[in-house]
């Protein structure tokens, strides 16, 4: 494996540790009630709102860069300025959301 690879099996690990499901689709339904589409809009069901599917995909990227991915520089950045355009309040769950990958050692 090379370096890349060894940096996305490192992050992918880390992505598993933290992730939160409930927290992930707090902000897919606040983005959907957002651009107007179903609140239950399920990004498997419906594949046409492009911009709820970008912005969410967009979202576990700048997740793999806080969890030490290289690949995926500055989608952090990205995503955050991404949310801003939507509310203050969606712009804290965002970060909120990206703080909790952040490794804090083994006892976290």
């Amino acid at each position: 494996m090379n370096r890349s690879d060894l940096d996305l099996v490192a992050a992918l690990s880390l992505y598993n540790k933290h992730y939160d499901n409930s927290s992930y689709l707090a902000i897919s339904r606040e983005l959907a009630e957002f651009l107007e589409i179903d609140p239950d809009y399920s990004m498997i069901t419906n594949a046409f709102e492009a911009s709820h599917n970008q912005f969410m995909n967009m979202l576990i990227d700048a997740c793999l860069e806080v969890c030490g991915c290289r690949r995926y520089r500055n989608a952090s950045v990205c995503a955050i300025v991404s949310s801003q355009l939507v509310s203050g309040r969606f712009e804290n769950r965002v970060r909120d959301f990206l703080d909790s990958f952040v490794d804090r050692g083994p006892d976290a």
